[in-house]
């Protein structure tokens, strides 16, 4: 893939993913999966959230396996062939986090290819969060997670407050979660892809499959002159030469292909 081209392709790739998000429009609730993070309770929602499904299956024990067993293999096959390509490519969330990006640098605290202490350690929060999605599901029996989710309030709540807000009534969480959503804008503002750097459960899901997938990027050591452009350009802050081209961190978004300019970065 020519270089100049990742860019405009990638675009093109989530404004689709967004049109497809919301299918429900035409063709009502299927019974697929998001394989990125979206709403089931979008007004157009022709899917479901993987994390919401896992929950459900979860809290219903073990005449639910089946679910369960359907959501994580088909979450498993996208990772085994794409990674974590779908964060940077078909999430709507990511693509947000992009179009916020270019007015909010200013307010960031740490620029991109950029590490400050504890930033590593803070990246395991994502597992956190997913570890919560499943155990919370089982010892409180109850979707927990998604009453709380900032992604929901974004894709569902406010959609159905647009469209119909008459007819709205708050949910029991439903403070809490816009107390949570007000977090989720503080951080996308403070650091570039802030939500999938340390939150987002379905990253971390993704993550370890950067390890195997077919998907990935390549270095070609011996022309790479240590300029750091391409650490500059990660909206995750790796630096790929010193990470390494299969960091669980990389969205395979191809930012650091586009800015190598001794061209030692392929996808």
């Amino acid at each position: 893939m020519a270089t100049k081209s990742i860019a405009k392709y990638r675009i093109i790739s989530q404004i689709a993913s967004f049109i497809a998000a919301n299918l429900g429009i035409t063709f009502g609730m299927t019974g697929l999966v998001y394989p990125f993070f979206y709403c089931y309770a979008a007004p157009y929602a022709c899917a479901s959230c993987p994390l919401g499904l896992i929950e459900h299956a979860v809290s219903g024990g073990k005449k639910n396996f089946c679910l369960l067993l359907y959501v994580t293999s088909f979450m498993a096959l996208i990772g085994l062939v794409f990674g974590r390509a779908a964060c940077g490519w078909a999430c709507p969330i990511g693509a947000i986090q992009d179009a916020v990006s270019k007015i909010a640098g200013k307010f960031r605290k740490n620029g991109n290819g950029k590490k400050w202490n504890g930033e590593k350690l803070l990246r395991y929060a994502k597992y956190a969060a997913l570890a919560y999605v499943v155990i919370g599901a089982v010892f409180v029996v109850l979707p927990t997670f998604t009453d709380l989710c900032p992604i929901g309030v974004l894709t569902g709540t406010f959609p159905h407050l647009a469209l119909s807000a008459s007819s709205f009534t708050p949910g029991e969480f439903f403070g809490i979660g816009l107390f949570v959503f007000g977090l989720f804008v503080a951080l996308v503002l403070l650091v570039g892809r802030g939500w999938c750097r340390y939150v987002c459960p379905i990253g971390a899901m993704y993550a370890p499959m950067n390890k195997i997938s077919i998907l990935k990027l390549e270095i070609d050591k011996e022309k790479c002159k240590g300029c750091g452009a391409c650490a500059k350009s990660c909206p995750m802050g790796i630096n790929v030469p010193e990470d390494g081209v299969k960091n669980p961190e990389c969205i395979m978004c191809g930012r650091c292909v586009e800015a190598c300019k001794p061209g030692c970065l392929r996808m």
